[in-house]
């Protein structure tokens, strides 16, 4: 359902004094592509989730659309249109004025751009974009990119410079999932994937996108939700990654956290740009069934990465001279997807080691391992040849990568085994994941209940011992399944 959308009212002419005028935003070097760009939104409704208030009838999703277009007379976008499109209430009615105003202060409140005054922001709201009002589509389906950000304002720089090389560009205004507020944890990255997956599917009727030709972007904390995404999507064709939360830490962990994550399943190409402050590869380096290519901008800082950085060095004269490097950052991203959606190997991507002088920028490329066979392969294997065919691609494998299977995959095929009642297949199985990763908490308490069905009290006692004994050191573990487990491992030994 369709609740309202982007107006042509003069926004300038509403918020502004009538003498202020925009900045120049020099985009001349990010290499704009050969399309006319279009912008449209709306507000549409997802029926069956809950929205905010008790008496909504859907969760309201405010959708956002660059796309190629037909040169045509249209009212061009200034950057201020993207806060007023987005001030719409929870309620759903349409914004009015005061609902306008109430938005830019906010946006004025949330310091967008550090060391601006409230003049300098404000010629930010009045600058020309390169975008234009609904015009007609260009003729012919184009591939569709999923951006996962948070405010348009922000992202409408690489949104728009991906609508120019022929991509239709889709995002949604972020929204928390039980409050207009984001919840910045696993459930607000769940629903901001949610969201997309609905906006996709809407955003296909009303623009010429193609959805089986799918890429992904997410800066930030969007790059949780694009690889949350991903994980769900066998589709997604390439990944870019724009400093995004996997290269952290903390954003690793709410990947890993998620029911619907396994590394075996993220095997599309993946882009990682990003600066060095607080970046940890290791969970991009650790998606091994994908080519990974990881770009390092040692002069870069976060900002750069959605546009917001581009925004204050126009507002602010001077402020700092990374504008060559950025730009380098959106051509990359640009390259990366024209390479993967639209098979151009003659813009491919930069090569390996590369840099700019005093190498504040390198590549560094990581090839994607043969994909190991996933649950339903692995159990018709089980099924027509036996436990011994899968133990034998198994270690046929390891010669190339030392975790052929991933967790995930031993745990279905176990409780698939067990509720077969092939009870001493399934301790085959969990002796190899334990001879695998005899790190893993879950492995040996898997391996114990195996033991203890099979009569074997020794070795049940055994790997209840070492599964205890682990649970707190094992970083594969959530906070649930790790007091799940111990719980299970006491009661499996007998002990409080």
């Amino acid at each position: 359902m369709r609740i309202g959308g982007v107006a042509a009212a003069a926004f300038a002419g509403l918020l502004f004094a009538p003498a202020l005028s925009g900045v120049e935003l020099d985009r001349t070097a990010l290499g704009a592509g050969p399309h006319p760009v279009g912008y449209r939104s709306e507000t549409v409704v997802d029926e069956s989730r809950p929205g905010f208030l008790a008496e909504a009838s859907g969760r309201p999703i405010h959708v956002q659309v660059w796309y190629p277009a037909v040169r045509a007379e249209a009212a061009p976008v200034v950057l201020g249109d993207y806060v007023r499109d987005e001030a719409r209430l929870i309620d759903s009615r349409p914004a009015d004025s005061e609902d306008i105003r109430r938005a830019v202060r906010e946006y004025l409140d949330s310091k967008p751009i550090d060391g601006g005054s409230p003049e300098e922001v404000r010629s930010i709201l009045a600058t020309r974009s390169t975008a234009f009002l609904r015009p007609r589509p260009a003729a012919g389906k184009f591939p569709l990119i999923l951006y996962f950000h948070t405010s348009a304002i922000a992202k409408s720089i690489p949104c728009e410079l991906l609508a120019s090389h022929g991509f239709v560009v889709v995002s949604t205004s972020v929204a928390g999932t039980f409050a207009p507020d984001l919840d910045v944890a696993l459930s607000g990255a769940e629903t901001q994937a949610r969201d997309l997956e609905f906006a996709a599917a809407w955003a296909a009727r009303v623009a010429p996108a193609d959805r089986n030709n799918v890429g992904l972007a997410g800066m930030s904390f969007g790059g949780i939700s694009a690889f949350l995404f991903a994980a769900r999507h066998p589709e997604v064709r390439a990944i870019a990654s724009l400093d995004g939360g996997g290269g952290s830490d903390s954003g690793a962990a709410t990947i890993r956290e998620s029911p619907y994550f396994d590394v075996a399943r993220i095997r599309a190409p993946i882009l990682h740009a990003y600066q060095p402050d607080g970046a940890e590869l290791g969970f991009l380096e650790g998606l091994r069934y994908a080519d990974r290519t990881l770009a390092r901008f040692a002069n870069l800082r976060h900002a750069d990465f959605s546009g917001s950085g581009a925004l204050r060095d126009a507002a602010i004269p001077g402020a700092t001279d990374r504008s060559r490097e950025r730009a380098k950052a959106f051509r990359l991203v640009t390259s990366f997807f024209r390479m993967h959606l639209l098979h151009d190997a003659g813009r491919g991507i930069l090569r390996e080691g590369e840099g700019t002088e005093g190498g504040s920028f390198r590549v560094t490329r990581l090839a994607a391992l043969p994909p190991p066979p996933l649950f339903d392969e692995l159990r018709a294997m089980i099924r027509a040849r036996g436990i011994s065919a899968m133990a034998a691609d198994f270690e046929g494998r390891r010669s190339r990568d030392p975790r052929p299977y991933s967790e995930e995959t031993f745990r279905k095929l176990g409780s698939w085994l067990m509720s077969e009642e092939k009870i001493e297949d399934a301790r085959s199985l969990f002796s190899l994941q334990v001879e695998m990763d005899p790190g893993s908490s879950r492995a040996h308490y898997f391996l114990a209940v195996a033991a203890r069905s099979l009569g074997d009290a020794r070795s049940a006692r055994e790997h209840f011992e070492r599964a205890l004994a682990l649970t707190p050191l094992d970083r594969g573990l959530g906070v649930v399944a790790r007091e799940r487990i111990e719980k299970a491992a006491r009661e499996g030994l007998g002990v409080p």
